[in-house]
C-alpha cells in the first residue's frame, strides 16, 4: 500500500506560451487529495477500510481537476 497526500495543489494555465509561464494561477486550497495505491489482489482487504480513511471515495485526475479550474472557472 502506498499513500500519497497532496495539499496546497496549484495549476498555471500554459496554453499559447512558448516558454513556462507562471502568472494565470490557479490554486485548490479547498481541496485535499488523498491517493492510494495497492496492488489489485489486496482490494479485498483495503477496500472495506477506505471509508474510514476519506468522507467519500472518488476516481479524481489532478490534470483533469486543473484544466476545469483554468478553462471553466466561475468569474
Amino acid at each position: 500500500l502506498r499513500a500519497t497526500l497532496d495539499t496546497e495543489l496549484e495549476v498555471f494555465n500554459q496554453a499559447f506560451c512558448q516558454t513556462q509561464c507562471f502568472e494565470d494561477r490557479v490554486d485548490f486550497a479547498d481541496q485535499c487529495i488523498l491517493e492510494l495505491k495497492f496492488n489489485a489482489g489486496h482490494f479485498d482487504i483495503i477496500s472495506p477500510n477506505i471509508g474510514s480513511l476519506v468522507s467519500r471515495s472518488v476516481q479524481c485526475s489532478k490534470y483533469v481537476s486543473g484544466v476545469n479550474r483554468l478553462f471553466y472557472r466561475s468569474e
